[in-house]
């Protein structure tokens, strides 16, 4: 499965013809992986081989199925991870492995052989001994040879090593030598160090290892360790020289676990890197841009997000903040017009950073940050709080409003989009996606009442669209406008889509994030309600179910701890939905599903008639309002308000789509052994999961 027109596929090609075997070629970039199973059972396959990349997409896609007749796998052009090798070697159980590295001027330089069942290392497989017929030293960066173990430039000498660049003798002069033995040197574009035994271990290209801060750092060791964490599927760090020098990490998380933030994953590689090591700029990525001989295409990376330079700040508040937000962050540095969100922030770390800022006798929620998620302006409601009394600070709009309504992006002559949050779903969790949508779109963000400041919730889909439609009103908010909903915020915004089409304005756009349905549209489509679906009523005593019903009476009001609280809206939301009975809307509008939604889908017909564009994401119920996915639910939305000339457009009809994104691919891991109940029972545990997890429901 290595292209021909690569060095490592020419090499397999000759060397299969030469011994007398059957060669089978099946081009990866062209045919799907999905019956690649089938595929080595009927051709008999024994041995195979691949580049690393494309061997945990065959993992993936392989699945449980055992392939006994397979006695050698090999991968080379990349970095093996022993992660990737043990998996694979649960699908091919009598095979040895091969690791070897080369390069199309040098040939094979070395191999490294694992027999089936041998413990491998974690992290990068070493490439292993040296061939016989080359010799590879190490050299520092003024020529001069470094003694066995030590880290530098590999030039390699051997009787065996291409002529040169065909028609183009500069760029042969510059990295070949001839010997007056008659061998010839090559001075390659890696590093890596040559044990005393003969053992070779890459540690990246020469080019790639900068200093940070001081200190010497290999990019493929912090690779190492990104990809070490269970819920990363891929990673590639680059060095960045815009600015100052700095490791920025392009991350694919695991689609089948919640989604981590950025400074989740500098926070877990804090516990196996140096603090110089840890990359300050992570980007999430749904995948990584290869090119066609499965290597990462570099060029294809997007450009890394500028970091502000104004780190020093303004007054005792904006240091105050600063220290806090580079604590929860896991940053040395922020800037004064950085973005909490931006920068990685999620739940888990507002809720840090709040329990941080009352220890310092500062009462403020989600909502307040979400309002101002800048340093300098955080900062700023900071010091109001400080010497001001509560009735002061808060939402920037009636009173009454505080804690239900935030705006994340103010200003602008386009639509506005208004978004609403799910079932103890805090509004500030629409802030990765206001940041995607086009400029000159206003973005409000609506919370349930009672989340974060006290005050009775609404007890209907319908009572909650009426107030939310007040709060428009009062601050402004008239005429068209687009709509998304995240879980049960989905009911809310098309009931608010419902109310506004009934005072003659326009919904140009309703967008729905994994929305579960009421269980009356299952029944009408002949299907059964699963009783999971309701989690909080099953398998409870009589004293746990009496113990939620009474909580629910405090929703809103009672001081509940916030994990308590979580759940105690998280109920109140099931039960909401479940006594919900949406009208049909014939609008324009976008679903997206996650693979955590067990819901038929065929239910939404009774639910949109209109035009419809339906959308499946591989990752969690919680993951789609979050990085990399958010990504490209904006950019569907943007594309259907570019068609938009104006607020007072028509509705535009909205092209059907089957699938966005592209689950099955290798980061869904297919090689988990589901545990009892099979098939059926993962997706009844995936559906246990969407319902019962954390606060960002």
């Amino acid at each position: 499965m290595l292209p021909p027109a690569y060095a490592a596929g020419q090499e397999m090609l000759f060397m299969a013809l030469l011994n007398g075997c059957t060669l089978e070629i099946r081009e990866s970039r062209t045919r799907s992986l999905r019956d690649v199973g089938a595929w080595l059972r009927d051709r008999r396959i024994t041995t195979l081989h691949a580049t690393p990349s494309l061997l945990r997409h065959l993992t993936g896609a392989v699945g449980h199925e055992r392939h006994d007749d397979i006695r050698l796998f090999t991968t080379c052009g990349e970095a093996a991870h022993g992660r990737d090798i043990d998996a694979a070697r649960t699908w091919m159980p009598n095979a040895r492995y091969a690791n070897f590295v080369g390069s199309s001027e040098t040939g094979h330089l070395s191999f490294r052989h694992v027999l089936p069942g041998e413990e491998l290392e974690p992290g990068v497989i070493g490439a292993g001994r040296t061939t016989v017929s080359k010799v590879i030293r190490a050299h520092d960066e003024r020529g001069e040879l470094l003694a066995p173990g030590e880290a530098g430039r590999l030039r390699m000498t051997s009787r065996h090593l291409a002529l040169g660049y065909w028609g183009d003798p500069d760029a042969t002069d510059a990295v070949f030598e001839r010997q007056p033995d008659g061998r010839r040197t090559f001075l390659s574009g890696d590093r890596g160090r040559v044990d005393a035994d003969g053992t070779l271990t890459l540690q990246g290209r020469g080019d790639d290892v900068v200093k940070v801060r001081g200190y010497l750092v290999a990019p493929i060791e912090v690779e190492s360790a990104l990809r070490g964490l269970d819920v990363v599927d891929d990673a590639v760090v680059v060095p960045d020289h815009d600015q100052t020098t700095r490791l920025v990490g392009y991350v694919v998380p695991d689609p089948t676990c919640a989604a981590p933030s950025s400074a989740q994953l500098r926070t877990a590689l804090r516990e196996r890197l140096p603090e110089w090591m840890v990359p300050q700029t992570l980007v999430l990525l749904p995948e990584l841009p290869r090119t066609e001989r499965g290597k990462v295409d570099r060029a294809a990376l997007p450009a890394a997000p500028a970091r502000s330079t104004d780190t020093v700040p303004a007054d005792q508040w904006e240091a105050l903040v600063s220290r806090h937000w580079r604590a929860v962050l896991g940053l040395t540095e922020v800037g004064r017009a950085e973005d909490f969100f931006a920068l990685g922030g999620d739940s888990l770390a507002v809720e840090e950073l709040l329990v941080r800022l009352a220890d310092e006798q500062i009462i403020l929620t989600g909502a307040d940050l979400g309002a101002a998620p800048t340093l300098s302006g955080f900062a700023a409601v900071v010091r109001r709080r400080a010497r001001a009394s509560s009735t002061e600070i808060g939402d920037r709009g009636h009173r009454s409003h505080r804690g239900i309504v935030v705006p994340l992006r103010e200003g602008g002559e386009r639509l506005p989009v208004h978004c609403f949050a799910g079932a103890g779903g805090p509004a500030y969790l629409f802030s990765e996606l206001a940041q995607q949508l086009a400029p000159g779109h206003p973005v409000t963000a609506f919370q349930q009442r009672g989340l974060e400041r006290r005050g009775i919730p609404d007890w209907s889909v319908t009572a909650a669209a009426r107030r939310y439609l007040r709060i428009l009103d009062e601050r402004g908010h008239h005429g068209p406008a687009v709509l998304v909903g995240h879980s049960l915020g989905g009911l809310f915004a098309l009931e608010v889509a419902h109310l506004l089409r009934a005072r003659g304005h326009q919904v140009p756009l309703l967008v729905m994030l994994d929305t579960v349905l009421p269980g009356h549209l299952a029944r009408a489509a002949g299907d059964e309600v699963p009783r999971i679906r309701i989690p909080g009523a099953v398998g409870q005593t009589r004293g746990e179910l009496w113990r939620t019903r009474l909580r629910l009476l405090g929703a809103g009001w009672y001081p509940f701890a916030s994990a308590t609280r979580d759940d105690v809206f998280f109920q109140h939301g099931l039960r909401i939905t479940e006594r919900h009975r949406p009208q049909p809307w014939d609008g324009p509008a976008e679903v997206f599903l996650t693979a955590e939604n067990i819901d038929g889908r065929d239910w939404w017909q009774q639910v949109l008639t209109g035009a419809r564009g339906m959308h499946e994401l591989p990752c969690t119920h919680l993951a789609v309002i979050k990085q990399p996915w958010i990504g490209q639910v904006a950019d569907r939305i943007n594309a259907v308000l570019h068609g938009l000339d104006a607020p007072t457009s028509a509705p535009v009809g909205v092209p059907r789509e089957d699938r966005l994104g592209r689950p099955g691919r290798a980061g869904d891991r297919r090689h988990r052994r589901p545990g009892p109940g099979g098939a059926a029972g993962a997706s009844r545990r995936r559906a246990d999961q969407h319902l019962a997890a954390g606060p960002d429901r």
